[in-house]
């Protein structure tokens, strides 16, 4: 929903289940088509309530376009008590700056700027003074009377322009909180990119528990593919070896825009162990090493996952399976690449080798929710129920609000015959989302088999409420009723339901045995 649109920047509101609103600020060079903002898969996928800030132009939010916008925005956001501004880059500047004008008391910020004057930063970072325009970014810089009470900025302190951004943040607000992230350069917040990641960092945040942020920073820290491409590049210059076993070993899960950058770092660090003297026999074997880190296979799954998933929506899935493969046999740590091989392979019926590639999916990434679903999809299907039921329990896990997760979980728990179980998990999903119509349907089913009738016929209702023209609904009213005992009002639903669908073969056929017993 566009809550603001001019010339310069727009607004968009999206609604989720969250108790928090999150708002959110774009990075220089994002398409602005007045519905994209940052973050809006995960604030879709987590079921936040977010708004976006977009600008139209790499302009850095200046404060003539952004405070008419706040203006127009808060009235609109007023219900939300918790409010958190989140960013990246320019973003993360927009997320500082304008936190207090929002009413936020929470940001977090991943490798903002302090500014982009030349006059401030342009000794130590000219990459955007030339954005600069007086008449617009003119005294810019973020200070204490804008800066929010809790302010988290992450940043790479082994990256000489973003430390420096964040020394003067903490100098104009002393009570910024900096958080360090070595070797994730000016990408420290990739390491949040999983929708579990972020939300638990954000719950972090919003409780102001800093030792949290700090644990969690490191866990994603560590396990983010950008550092094993800073980590090779700085390992290169001293440890050339060392720095050829990571590329050799993990060169495929390195990010596309890194790889330019550390062939070339490579190609130079060989070309000068070249020239010294081939006498030093530890110099030969650095050599070799990178010689063969120069041929290992980089990142570029992106393209290769593109070209699968063009020929499976054009029905050549096997095609697709055999690229794939290939792909997880040159790139063993993509982890995505293992998740859509294991669902065409699903589709393809190649059971065994879906549930392997399922599994490993899960154990590259195990905080991704899909991947965990997936598994249990294909444990389910090659007839492991026990191993789906935990599959999925972890997918909910990594997942918590997410309704859909929780109904695949209680329809295999039914598939075991743990009926009350089910009902516990399903009863969860209705809470979260009580316009879940599958839920719905599956609480009044399983609230009547543990003759918790009353239960059952308030889902029933709430069935109909939401699926009042079909007749499946209906239908499901009405045996709630009849397990009651209320049998007039149940054959007044199912007459109600077969002037919708005279064909319905449920209700056609519980009507005959309804009008059997009276």
């Amino acid at each position: 929903m566009l809550l603001y649109s001019s010339s310069d920047l727009y607004a968009v509101f999206q609604p989720g289940k969250s108790d928090f609103l999150l708002i959110t600020f774009g990075f220089n060079g994002m398409e602005a088509d007045d519905s994209n903002f940052w973050g809006k898969h995960f604030c879709q996928q987590a079921q936040i309530n977010a708004v976006g800030f977009m600008c139209r132009r790499s302009d850095w939010f200046p404060a003539s376009a952004m405070l008419p916008a706040i203006a127009q925005v808060l009235p609109q956001i007023s219900q939300f008590r918790h409010r958190i501004t989140y960013g990246g880059s320019m973003g993360g500047f927009g997320a500082l700056r304008y936190a207090k004008e929002l009413g936020a008391d929470t940001t977090i910020a991943y490798s903002p700027q302090y500014s982009i004057d030349p006059k401030i930063v342009g000794h130590f970072d000219p990459n955007f003074t030339e954005l600069f325009q007086p008449l617009l970014n003119n005294a810019m810089e973020p200070d204490q009377r804008h800066i929010a009470e809790h302010a988290y900025v992450f940043f790479d302190p082994l990256h000489v322009k973003d430390r420096e951004h964040a020394r003067l943040i903490k100098a104009a607000a002393p009570g910024v909180i900096l958080i360090d992230m070595p070797h994730t350069g000016h990408s420290a917040g990739s390491a949040f990119a999983s929708t579990y990641k972020a939300t638990r960092l954000i719950e972090a945040a919003l409780n102001h528990d800093t030792n949290l942020i700090r644990r969690l920073t490191a866990e994603a820290r560590r396990t983010t593919p950008v550092r094993t491409g800073y980590v090779a590049a700085a390992a290169l210059n001293k440890h050339p070896r060392w720095a050829a076993g990571i590329v050799s070993g993990r060169g495929s899960v390195i990010p596309p825009h890194l790889v330019k950058s550390l062939r070339s770092a490579m190609k130079q660090k060989l070309s000068a162990l070249e020239q010294q003297a081939r006498s030093n026999a530890s110099i030969d074997t650095a050599i070799v090493d990178l010689r063969k880190a120069l041929k290992a296979e980089f990142s570029d799954g992106d393209a290769v996952l593109g070209q699968a998933r063009k020929l499976a929506r054009e029905q050549r899935k096997e095609e697709a399976v055999d690229i794939l493969r290939s792909l997880v046999q040159a790139a063993p740590r993509h982890a995505e690449a293992h998740f859509h091989l294991a669902g065409m392979l699903i589709d393809l019926g190649q059971l065994e080798e879906a549930v392997r590639m399922a599994r490993r999916a899960t154990e590259l990434e195990a905080d991704n929710a899909h991947y965990h679903a997936r598994h249990a999809v294909a444990e389910d299907r090659i007839g492991n129920l026990t191993d789906a039921v935990e599959a999925s329990r972890r997918a909910v896990s990594c997942a918590p609000i997410d309704v859909k997760l929780r109904d695949v979980l209680s329809a295999l728990l039914i598939k075991q015959g743990r009926f009350t179980e089910a009902l516990d998990v399903t009863r969860k999903a209705v809470a979260l989302d009580p316009a879940f119509l599958p839920g719905q349907m599956r609480l009044s089913h399983l609230a009547a088999q543990a003759k918790s009738y009353d239960e059952a016929l308030q889902a029933a209702q709430q069935v109909v409420a939401l699926d009042g023209e079909k007749a499946q609904a209906l239908l499901v009213l009405a045996l709630r009723h009849r397990a009651m005992n209320n049998l007039a009002e149940a054959t007044k639903i199912m007459a109600r339901g077969l002037q919708i669908d005279p064909h319905h073969k449920g209700l056609l056929e519980q009507f005959k045995k309804l009008q059997d017993a009276q």
